[in-house]
């Protein structure tokens, strides 16, 4: 569990507005509401984690969805749904647009499914599973159930991280064996949100991106080389991952916190954890879509 001063610090870092929420929630509170971009939600504050959809997030991701999306027809596949954040920004930019997350935790399909009942959202559906380059089980590593740092692999995140000692036994999917079911309709946007399992997300969809060529909405996390046995682990998974999207062939665009976004030919760690975001574009449309971006 976090210590005093990383709760303070968070607390900090989050500002007055959602302490608030945290505090009505412990009166019992069961429901707030939200208006995000000008989109009201209903938002389940009993939910595990719920709270956390009070927090405004990437407030570059619905202006760029709204550009992107009817470039884009298709399925939006949210890899790493948490607790629905990204849903949110979705049905703030788009309300019909078909969704289909993927999240193994259980505390988190909790309240992603309380999330989609209150709201009456329709073309919504999740798969309570981690997506993968093949099917089978795995553990996830946390802080709590709704830890949206939590990651597939035990100690991924640097030393000063809060420990991540709960940790549960979880489905894993591969995206490839859902082409004639649940992935049968075109896919235009992908978002994948992993703590670093993002090869395996990209071997999973390999045939799938082949197929449709969707735009990639990917966080790949910074990596301080401090010689570490771990950094040296990620950097090596870094440099897998772009053979794959450079044999996919998709360019690589960086959006910084504030939502600027500039080329680039390979991950960026020289910033800060909270602007680890790219969108990846299919070469043969660069020309198109890039000036829009």
């Amino acid at each position: 569990m976090p210590t005093l001063l990383q709760r303070l610090a968070f607390l900090t870092h989050v500002g007055p507005r959602y302490t608030w929420q945290l505090v009505r929630k412990r009166l019992g509170m069961k429901q707030a509401r939200r208006v995000h971009h000008g989109v009201s939600f209903v938002v389940p504050l009993q939910s595990p984690g719920g709270v956390q959809l009070m927090r405004e997030g990437e407030a570059w991701m619905v202006p760029l969805l709204r550009l992107l999306l009817p470039l884009m027809p298709g399925v939006f596949v949210d890899v790493g749904a948490n607790v629905g954040a990204t849903l949110l920004q979705l049905r703030a930019a788009d309300p019909d647009r078909p969704w289909l997350g993927f999240e193994p935790s259980p505390d988190n399909c909790r309240t992603l499914h309380s999330l989609i009942a209150a709201n009456k959202l329709t073309h919504t559906t999740l798969v309570e599973a981690g997506a993968s380059d093949h099917n089978g089980s795995g553990e996830l590593h946390g802080v709590s159930g709704t830890d949206g740092s939590a990651s597939l692999f035990a100690n991924y995140h640097a030393p000063g991280h809060p420990a991540q000692k709960h940790v549960v036994s979880v489905k894993l999917v591969d995206p490839a064996s859902m082409a004639e079911s649940e992935l049968a309709q075109s896919i235009g946007v992908i978002k994948i949100d992993v703590e670093g399992y993002e090869l395996e997300v990209i071997r999973g969809f390999t045939p799938l991106i082949q197929r449709d060529r969707p735009v990639i909405l990917c966080e790949i996390l910074p990596v301080v080389d401090d010689s570490s046995p771990r950094a040296r682990t990620q950097l090596g998974r870094q440099e897998k991952l772009m053979q794959e999207l450079q044999a996919l062939q998709y360019r690589f665009v960086h959006i910084a916190e504030n939502g600027d976004r500039s080329d680039v030919t390979a991950p960026r760690n020289d910033v800060s954890v909270h602007a680890g975001n790219y969108l990846l574009l299919p070469a043969e449309r660069y020309d198109e879509l890039r000036p829009l971006v």
